[in-house]
């Protein structure tokens, strides 16, 4: 990411006006066009359908990834208890794997 989280909510925003100033503009837009009808609606569908696709893959990795590293700390404070019980240290909590 370019810029911080505080930022992210800015340029959110700033789509959110874009679009509804969109939305209130196209009546006022006639643009001929001579593609059929079942091309734009297929556009419309591949639209919708990409974004919720990149959408779901972008949070099952950031899900897998948090799984991954969650497993990693798990084995980590396991090996290190163990080897403060094997030099007689005491040996810290242990976390469970949510």
């Amino acid at each position: 990411m370019f810029v911080g989280a505080r930022e992210a909510w800015w340029w959110f925003g700033a789509f959110v006006v874009a679009v509804v100033a969109c939305s209130v503009l196209q009546p006022y837009v006639r643009v001929q066009n001579h593609l059929p009808t079942w091309l734009i609606s297929a556009f419309f569908v591949l639209n919708i359908i990409s974004v919720c696709a990149v959408s779901l893959v972008f949070l099952y990795s950031f899900a897998r990834d948090r799984r991954k590293l969650r497993e990693l700390e798990v084995s980590y404070l396991n090996h290190d208890a163990a080897a403060g019980r094997q030099a007689g240290h005491a040996a810290p909590r242990t976390a469970s794997v949510q």
